[in-house]
């Protein structure tokens, strides 16, 4: 309790038992009139009652901001405890995470998918640029990669008549490769590497 409070409590104390002193010594002292200034008189009892009320109030102002700073603090400290609460229930999740494998099953799932891509397209196109040789940049006008071949749309004037598709043919069996136009469609062909 603070000394202020306690002050307040025992001036508050003081006042009534020195009331219900004077009502016991003279109960007719309680009537008697208090004299304020050249005309105004009140009751004895009033100015008892307004020296109590002098002496309590800042007692039980006291007391109610007391219990209202009370208040505050334990609904501060029950939100810093949901809070504290909240950040070990994040970090206990995160060390179920790791314990419960999870990044290792995502990291098998990502190995697995590196796995399923084509890791011979690099390659078959290494070497089928290598048997366009310098008319690489300017040979080709699309490639479709599906299932191991290479699907080639030729430029116009790349393929038009059987020689130079003769010719085509031949560098990319010097590289290991496989070319064949589709039919009906001269411009297009299929490369695969040779088995």
């Amino acid at each position: 309790m603070r000394v202020r409070t306690y002050l307040g409590f025992l001036v508050g104390i003081a006042i009534v038992v020195w009331a219900s002193y004077l009502t016991q010594q003279n109960r007719d002292l309680m009537y008697e009139l208090f004299r304020v200034g050249k005309d105004t008189q009140i009751p004895l009892y009033l100015v008892f009652i307004g020296l109590f009320l002098l002496g309590f109030l800042p007692t039980g102002t006291q007391l109610l901001l007391g219990t209202l700073r009370k208040d505050l603090s334990a609904r501060k400290h029950r939100r810093e405890a949901r809070e504290e609460e909240g950040i070990r229930a994040a970090f206990r999740r995160g060390v179920d995470f790791l314990a419960d494998g999870q990044p290792a099953r995502a990291a098998a799932k990502f190995e697995e998918t590196l796995a399923g891509r084509p890791d011979d397209f690099v390659p078959l196109l290494t070497r089928f640029s290598a048997a366009l040789g310098t008319r690489a940049n300017d040979a080709v006008n699309g490639l479709e990669y599906k299932d191991g071949a290479l699907r080639v749309t030729f430029k116009s004037g790349m393929a038009d008549n059987e020689s130079s598709r003769d010719q085509l043919r031949q560098s990319c069996t010097q590289q290991g490769l496989t070319l064949q136009f589709e039919s009906g469609r001269e411009q297009v062909a299929t490369v695969r590497v040779r088995t």
